[in-house]
């Protein structure tokens, strides 16, 4: 986070936005810490009507939450929550990746591909998802669901970094699997490549639901996620 002063001559709201989330996506805030505006206002430089928006703004987006008259905490794991969330997203990126893979062109697929090989690039060493995979992760799902429009996309934006929140939750040892190459984005790509939109639809559907399987089950053991397991069945039978 920038000191005093380097927020002249921007929208003091946008940045300071901004710089939250970044440090929120990094794991730079913890899991239900809470977030001092005194502080924040103190390292950069702004009054508190700006810190308060950005801070309203954040939690609009699932990644702090602010009951009256308390302070603001980042959000903690909630497996109900995130299983929601998940829910959510199998619901609106299988839809819009059947829907886009029906119209994609040469130059998106192009695009597509150049986004999972970055993914593959990423992928290697240790310490769970880099900056490099998270964009090329979120550029690939943008692509994937194109068709759904400028609205629901930016849903699917909100959801995204929603979920690498929860994903950042894990230890380091846990973030190693988010390295490796996911067979099921190379399954979303070649449904693409082949214009097979029930193909499409379901690869995407496969990969979150085994993405929020994943989380719930090392986070969370005891937790058992019927709902995710209920919305992929009824997307398959809809197929």
């Amino acid at each position: 986070m920038p000191s005093r002063g380097q927020l002249r001559g921007q929208s003091a709201t946008e940045e300071v936005h901004r710089l939250l989330r970044e440090d929120i996506l990094n794991g730079r805030f913890t899991s239900g810490e809470v977030l001092e505006q005194d502080k924040i206002g103190r390292l950069l430089g702004v009054s508190a009507t700006p810190i308060r928006e950005a801070l309203r703004r954040l939690q609009e987006e699932g990644l702090v939450v602010a009951p009256p008259q308390r302070r603001a905490r980042v959000v903690g794991f909630d497996p109900a929550q995130v299983e929601a969330l998940y829910a959510e997203r199998i619901c609106i990126e299988a839809m819009g990746a059947a829907l886009t893979a029906r119209v994609v062109t040469d130059e998106s697929l192009m695009a597509m591909r150049d986004a999972f090989q970055r993914m593959q690039s990423a992928s290697t060493g240790a310490g769970g998802p880099d900056a490099a995979w998270h964009a090329a992760h979120f550029d690939f799902h943008m692509l994937a669901t194109d068709s759904l429009g400028q609205a629901m996309q930016s849903r699917v934006a909100i959801n995204f970094d929603r979920s690498r929140h929860y994903v950042q939750m894990q230890r380091p040892e846990a973030l190693d699997g988010w390295r490796a190459p996911n067979r099921w984005h190379g399954a979303i790509l070649a449904a693409f490549e082949a214009r097979d939109p029930d193909a499409a639809g379901a690869a995407m559907a496969s990969d979150l639901a085994n993405a929020a399987v994943a989380l719930i089950g090392y986070m969370t053991p005891d937790h058992e996620p019927t709902l995710i397991t209920s919305v992929v069945e009824r997307f398959h039978q809809a197929t």
